[in-house]
């Protein structure tokens, strides 16, 4: 896993597989992406003043997960699900 040391997040992409973000800063407009296809770990790392947050993957299973935390409104915060690629038989 390669760590990511006290860097400060606002307005963009933040990738989470095989990352750990130790004493970082999150901010406005982060979209934090996630593939699930290697862990993550945050570390120390604070929401700044204005956070706001949006999750997107591309992962079917993840994108179940997120559904269902929806529905039941586990979590708070934005969502973008993408459609999973079309499987033609």
């Amino acid at each position: 896993m390669t760590s990511v040391y006290r860097r400060k997040f606002h307005n963009e992409q933040v990738q989470l597989d095989g990352f750990n973000f130790v004493d970082c800063e999150f901010g406005p407009g982060v979209a934090f992406v996630y593939s699930g296809l290697k862990h993550f770990a945050i570390t120390n790392s604070q929401p700044t003043a204005g956070f706001t947050w949006h999750l997107e993957t591309n992962n079917v299973s993840i994108q179940c997960l997120l559904r269902f935390f929806e529905q039941t409104r586990v979590i708070a915060g934005q969502l973008s699900i993408k459609p999973p690629p079309l499987i033609s038989n």
